[in-house]
Order: structure tokens, then sequence, then C-alpha cells
């Protein structure tokens, strides 16, 4: 029990690398680029664009909400955790 919450309570400071932040944002590059590069209506051309770039929007907002997982607004709750050492604790209390 003690190493996994020694385990948990390291991992509270984890988050993505850099590296992997250069990764989203080069693919994100790559993307732009070769919309740009279709040879299209402008019309469809602008829809396609809106469309990608959404959708890009929508996965790096993800990737920063889900940065460090068990910090901020979106995060994974210690309530199995707690219930957990509860259980645990339960057994060992003099009745």
């Amino acid at each position: 029990m003690m190493r996994a919450r020694e385990q948990r309570l390291s991992g509270v400071s984890a988050s993505i690398p850099g590296t992997l932040w250069y990764a989203v944002w080069i693919g994100a590059a790559v993307n732009f680029l070769l919309i740009w590069l279709l040879d299209m209506r402008l019309t469809l051309h602008l829809f396609l664009g809106g469309l990608i770039s959404f959708f890009l929007g929508v996965m790096i907002f993800i990737i920063y909400a889900l940065d460090e997982p068990l910090q901020g607004d979106v995060r994974v709750s210690a309530d199995p955790y707690t219930r957990a050492y509860e259980m645990v604790m339960k057994w060992d209390e003099p009745g």
C-alpha cells in the first residue's frame, strides 16, 4: 500500500515531455501545409480547412487539459484510493 501511495504521489508532478509537444505542433503544421496544397474550390477548401483546424484545436486542448492528470480541473479523482484505504484500514482497527 505504501509503495502504491508513493508511486501515486510521484505521479502528481508528471506531465507530457516537451518533445511530445513539439511533435503535436509539427503534426499540426504538416496538416495545414497539406490542406494548403490541395487544389479545389474555395468554399470546399475553407470547409475542409476549418474542419481540420477544429479537430486539431480540440485535440491540442485535450492534450493540454490532460497534461497533468492528477491536478487541475480535469483530473483523476482520489475517491477509489480513499475507498481502498478505508477498506484495508477497517480490518486493522480494534473492534
